[in-house]
């Protein structure tokens, strides 16, 4: 009951938090009652926000921005810039009694200049909460790789990387070969001339690297670079054969783990020098620690003269290994029996 023999009522009532669904009676008679529904909701709480980013002075591309604001009922969530844009509250998370939103905007229009943003949240019962003007700095300029070159010494590989990026933030890399996965940074400065110069180690192996040039604002750009680490000189252990006469049978054994050339030198100055190429496959056999190479040389061009012959081994990287020279005389003539009818009673 609001009151008695009354024509009407004005006083406050005090609700907890939530919906109501009201009726109002008014009875004149036992017969005689008139009625009105009511609907409302209670909400004395005014949102608050805790958190914007971006911060100030910082940079963007219009990715990442973010709220952080406490209120069970929010109705409407505006960022301003320069336009009005009203943001989808669909997107936010609860996380210990806060909202957590994150909103991605097109800022192109705006490359190279400041603006301020600001977020206002309004809850269901029209209490609102604005954040400070924040100025930032917009970048949407991707970053330009002008070139890139690396050289190989051993297990070091020594980048020159010259990029043109006026919000220069970092270079990181990925081996796509390392498990795991892991971004690791190639370089966080550029000299007067915008170059990256970084020295970095590889283990022995293939190498899939991506380069990627990150700017304040997050832009980014990637590069892809591949390569080969062995770091391990080839060595050629053995050659036969090492003195007296040559027929042309020769062999080599030498320890290498990824050898692609096996040429054999071979000659003199008075008939001239030749080289035979060795086919790894087919006149080796690996023995996984080393390789056992023989071939059959044709030498009757140098038959009765002195020769001298090596062999030069060269692996994936152009690493390279050298035998040593050595001299042999050529027979390549067969012994003769000149009295093969009587040389014997």
């Amino acid at each position: 009951t609001l009151c008695r023999d009354c024509y009407g009522y004005n006083r406050s009532k005090s609700f907890s938090e939530g919906w109501y669904n009201l009726t109002f009676m008014a009875t004149f008679s036992d017969t005689d009652i008139e009625q009105l529904n009511v609907s409302f909701f209670i909400d004395s709480t005014d949102p608050r926000i805790s958190r914007t980013e971006p911060g100030r002075n910082s940079y963007t591309n219009g990715s990442g921005f973010y709220i952080k604001f406490k209120e069970e009922n929010p109705k409407e969530l505006l960022i301003t810039y320069n336009p009005e844009i009203n943001l989808d509250l669909g997107v936010c998370v609860e996380n210990r009694g806060y909202q957590e939103c994150y909103y991605d905007l097109n800022l192109t229009e705006y490359d190279g200049s400041e603006i301020e943003y600001s977020f206002k949240i309004t809850d269901i019962a029209n209490n609102t909460d604005e954040s400070g003007a924040t100025e930032i700095i917009v970048d949407t300029t991707l970053p330009i790789i002008n070139s890139l070159d690396y050289v190989i010494d051993g297990r070091y590989v020594s980048f020159e990387i010259e990029i043109e990026e006026s919000n220069f933030d970092e270079i990181n890399y990925i081996n796509w070969n390392d498990n795991p996965l892991e971004e690791k940074r190639l370089c966080s400065r550029l000299d007067d001339n915008n170059i990256c110069e970084e020295k970095k180690s590889f283990s022995d192996g293939e190498h899939n690297i991506s380069i990627q040039v990150i700017d304040k604002a997050g832009n980014s750009i990637a590069q892809q670079i591949s390569f080969f680490i062995d770091s391990k000189d080839p060595k050629i252990k053995e050659t036969e054969p090492k003195n007296g006469f040559a027929s042309g049978n020769f062999y080599v054994e030498f320890d290498e783990t990824n050898p692609v050339s096996l040429i054999l030198y071979y000659g003199n100055d008075n008939i001239g020098w030749k080289e035979l190429i060795l086919d790894l496959e087919n006149d080796c056999i690996n023995n996984e620690e080393d390789y056992e190479c023989s071939l059959d040389v044709q030498l009757d061009d140098y038959d009765g003269q002195e020769i001298e012959y090596w062999f030069e081994l060269e692996d994936i990287v152009g690493n390279t290994d050298e035998s040593k020279a050595i001299d042999l005389d050529v027979d390549t003539t067969f012994p003769v029996i000149n009295n093969p009818d009587d040389f014997y009673e």
